[in-house]
Order: C-alpha cells, then sequence, then structure tokens
C-alpha cells in the first residue's frame, strides 16, 4: 500500500470520527435541552397551580368577607331595629308581657350568634388579631354552643 493511500485512509477515519464525534455532541446537547425544557415546563405548570389556588383562596376570602358585611350590615341592622321596637312596645295584659319577654329574648340570642357567623366568616380578624385569637375565639363559640372544648397552645405566639 501506498503511502499517500495510508494517509488518506487515517484522514478519512479521523473525519469519520471527528463527524461522528460531532453528531453524538448534538444529540447529548439536544436531548439535554429537551430535559431542561421538562423542567421548565413542569415549574411553569406548578406555578400556574400555585397561582391558581392562590387565586382561589383569594376569591374566598372576598365572597366571606362580603357575606360577613352584608349579614352584619343589613341583617344585623334589621334585627336591632326589631328588637328597639319590640322594647318600645307597651303591652298590657300577662300573656303578652311574657310572649314579648321571650321574642326580645330569642331576638338577643339571633343577633349574637350572627355577630358571631358574621365574625367567623370575616377572614380579616385573623390577620388583624392572629391565629390563635381566631381559633380561641372559635372554641369559644363552640363552648357557647353547650360543647364544652378546651385549646391548648404550646409554644410561643406569634402574630
Amino acid at each position: 500500500m501506498n503511502i499517500e493511500l495510508k494517509i488518506f485512509l487515517l484522514v478519512c477515519i479521523i473525519i469519520f470520527f471527528a463527524i461522528t464525534l460531532f453528531i453524538v455532541l448534538v444529540f447529548i446537547k439536544l436531548f439535554k435541552r429537551k430535559q431542561i425544557n421538562k423542567l421548565e415546563k413542569k415549574r411553569m405548570e406548578e406555578n400556574y397551580k400555585q397561582e391558581l389556588l392562590q387565586t382561589q383562596i383569594e376569591i374566598q376570602e372576598n365572597t366571606l368577607t362580603t357575606i360577613s358585611q352584608e349579614i352584619h350590615d343589613n341583617i344585623g341592622q334589621v334585627l336591632s331595629l326589631i328588637k328597639l321596637n319590640l322594647s318600645r312596645m307597651d303591652v298590657k295584659d300577662e300573656s303578652s308581657i311574657q310572649k314579648l319577654n321571650t321574642s326580645q329574648t330569642l331576638l338577643n340570642k339571633v343577633i349574637i350568634d350572627l355577630k358571631d357567623i358574621s365574625n367567623s366568616l370575616n377572614t380579616d380578624s385573623i390577620e388583624k388579631n392572629g391565629l390563635a385569637k381566631a381559633v380561641a375565639y372559635e372554641v369559644e363559640i363552640i363552648n357557647k354552643s353547650g360543647i364544652n372544648t378546651n385549646l391548648f397552645i404550646n409554644g410561643n405566639i406569634e402574630k
């Protein structure tokens, strides 16, 4: 074999390996880019889910706050007006007086219960007073309903 032919074959082999190496490196680069894109897509999906959840929570909080305000402002005022009208009634017979007193007692209970519901729905109280006080308030409402409950908090209370 001629030396020129040997050199030509050697150069062809080197070129073949260089091209093969280049193709392998391109495939590795494309594979890595595909993996990075998959990870980025997954991260974006998780961010989207997190933002969606946060939006749902905000909508629920706004809805509860609106309901709480409506209960407090509208229904509470009407009940207070009824209570005022009942207290100004001048009833003479004993049976009507008892019915009026019973009605006033029930109305007071409704107003207190309505206030408790309104405060329970209002998420601003948690932000203002902290979670521990909000939970203590809910426990107090449960205790008023006749179920005896205790609240124990371990550790430091942070607002």
